[in-house]
């Protein structure tokens, strides 16, 4: 495996992170929105509040990722004495880091399958 192909995988989950974080702010004024008008919509805050709680998690996960993509991709660019323990991190680092990029996107799906449910709801009333 090539050195450059961890690092190739890592603008991608910079983009998810990206958005990620826009939708925490996004969540966050709507939230703060909603707290002005805290005794109609005191359900679907709580629901909100736990949508920023899986968002975090998600980013969390993604900067984790990251750091593991950046490790394999360091490892591998590594001339060493002992490619046999280079690549063992390398890989090790590489199937970690798409681990924990594969939760942070199922992260992803579950709040957006819930932001659905709340905006049903939250649409309803």
């Amino acid at each position: 495996m090539e050195w450059y192909i961890p690092i190739t995988i890592i603008p991608g989950a910079a983009l998810l992170v990206l958005s990620t974080s826009n939708f925490i702010i996004a969540l966050n004024n709507e939230i703060e929105a909603l707290q002005h008008q805290k005794m109609e919509f005191t359900d679907i805050i709580i629901r909100k509040v736990s949508q920023v709680n899986t968002l975090s998690l998600a980013i969390a996960s993604l900067y984790i990722s990251i750091a593991f993509f950046t490790l394999s991709g360091m490892m591998l660019g590594l001339e060493s004495i002992n490619q046999k323990l280079v690549r063992l991190v390398s890989t090790s680092s590489l199937c970690l880091g798409l681990v924990t990029l594969f939760f942070g996107i199922s992260l992803l799906i579950l709040y957006a399958y819930r932001a659905v449910r709340i905006r049903k709801n939250q649409f309803a009333k």
